[in-house]
């Protein structure tokens, strides 16, 4: 399991990098071939504008700098952040760096220095999966809090075929209590959707956990 969920997390990261990294090479290839582009240097935490005046850079962003006032790390803002906010799977938003962990519906991931990405050494607030309210890491099976309701351990969005939707505390009731074939009834039913993956189902049958 750890290792299906870190390789769920490299490749977002390496799909951001690969955008960002992509947009510098546009900026790197206009700025070359274009005779309007300023060559005026300015110091850290500040970028050129246009008309040749260093600007302070967005408050948040990495020491190293940025290219423009955007709070985002890419170009025309940050080129790091001590801190950043994923908006989505292409943007990441530099955040105030002194506040501990991550708003509710998002976890902390340590971005180890050694890669060499565009967050290298940041603390990036990471998106839970959509059936969670709030999470550890990563994927369904890290939900602390189910969005919609919980079947047995894991979230759903809908109770399946066969189950009881307990509106007031979010829960999926059985009234079978036949908890594996249960879940391998709704394992064979989201065969058609996303809403969850086979190894948080398998993760649920194997667990002694009892219904509550």
């Amino acid at each position: 399991m750890p290792d299906v969920l870190g390789a769920t997390f490299s490749r977002t990261i390496i799909a951001i990098a690969a955008v960002l990294l992509l947009n510098n090479l546009r900026v790197v290839a206009n700025s070359v071939s274009t005779s309007t582009t300023t060559s005026t240097w300015c110091p850290d935490g500040r970028y050129p504008s246009q008309n040749g005046d260093c600007l302070l850079c967005y408050d948040y962003c990495h020491r190293s700098g940025c290219t423009g006032a955007s709070p985002f790390v890419g170009p025309g803002g940050c080129r790091n952040c001590w801190k950043g906010l994923e908006i989505n799977s292409t943007h990441i938003k530099c955040i105030i760096p002194y506040l501990e962990g991550c708003a509710e519906g998002y976890y902390l991931k340590q971005i180890p220095t050694h890669q060499s990405l565009p967050l290298s050494g940041s603390e990036v607030c990471l998106r839970c999966h959509e059936l969670c309210s709030s999470c550890l890491g990563p994927g369904v099976s890290y939900c602390v809090k189910c969005k919609y309701y919980k079947l047995y351990n894991i979230c759903v969005r809908h109770c399946p075929s066969g189950t009881q939707a307990d509106q007031q505390n979010r829960r999926c009731i059985d009234p079978s209590n036949n908890r594996r074939q249960t879940l391998i009834r709704y394992l064979y039913n989201s065969k058609l959707n996303t809403t969850t993956s086979p190894s948080s189902t398998a993760a649920a049958l194997s667990s002694s956990t009892p219904q509550q």
